[in-house]
């Protein structure tokens, strides 16, 4: 083939052409890829803020709590009620692996065992009312620990 042949330049041009739209469709299917990973950049932020609330919110509702217990006398059933309040923060803690889920699951068992203790203690006919008092007040205690092991800060 001669150097300068019409059809070689045409080949040449031909290869070029070619080079440059398979390049060109790479470049669009990275740009397709960025903006897929930049969507999902997204949608994950969102999620984050939305559990960053949420976590925000349970610690207000721990302190609120926390504050009941440590500054009010209640009675049973007002303790029963913190109680459930408290199994729902339990249950609405994230847990994300194996040791995290035996936690929340242990967390569960302790405080359905304190509401257990409760009713028991409401419903003693035999128990005089101080020693009532007294029980609830160690039911009450071990409440607010309880509530302070969940969502430790």
């Amino acid at each position: 083939m001669k150097p300068n042949c019409p059809g070689s330049v045409l080949r040449v041009g031909l290869v070029l052409a070619m080079s440059a739209a398979l390049a060109a469709c790479t470049l669009a299917e990275q740009q397709r890829r960025i903006d897929r990973t930049q969507q999902q950049i997204v949608a994950d932020q969102a999620t984050l803020d939305a559990e960053n609330r949420k976590h925000s919110e349970l610690v207000m509702e721990r302190d609120r709590l926390l504050q009941d217990l440590n500054t009010r006398q209640m009675s049973a059933q007002e303790l029963d009620a913190r109680l459930q309040k408290i199994q729902e923060i339990n249950a609405a803690t994230a847990a994300h692996n194996a040791d995290a889920i035996a936690k929340r699951d242990e967390n569960r068992r302790q405080l359905t065992n304190i509401q257990q203790q409760i009713r028991a203690v409401e419903q003693d006919p035999r128990l005089p009312d101080p020693a009532k008092q007294r029980q609830l007040a160690d039911l009450k205690e071990q409440t607010r620990k309880m509530l302070q092991i969940i969502l430790t800060l």
